[in-house]
């Protein structure tokens, strides 16, 4: 799996709250090869607390996938590098 960081104005139709919920952990922004494969405009999927949403280049939704209706794979992870998340201990140097 890899982590992919991209502006948050490559994805204008996504809104700030959205955002700032992938970026804190609470939804999920990725990619992934194994969803929908008759899906040829699906360039992001969007995981929140209900169901899965495919996206478009802008970030507008395509189509609701109920989660319960799909096993995913993800390819890549994606995170807004130019808007706050929460520093990682494992990320950070510790002074003794």
């Amino acid at each position: 799996m890899k982590f992919n960081d991209i502006l948050s104005s490559d994805l204008p139709e996504i809104d700030e709250s959205v955002k700032q919920c992938v970026n804190f952990g609470r939804w999920l922004l990725f990619r992934s090869s194994s969803i929908d494969k008759k899906s040829v405009h699906a360039h992001l999927y969007l995981k929140t607390d209900e169901q899965i949403l495919e996206l478009d280049p802008l970030g507008r939704i395509l189509k609701e996938i109920p989660r319960e209706e799909v096993t995913v794979h993800i390819d890549e992870i994606c995170y807004f590098s130019d808007m706050p998340r929460p520093q990682s201990l494992s990320n950070t140097r510790i002074a003794v």
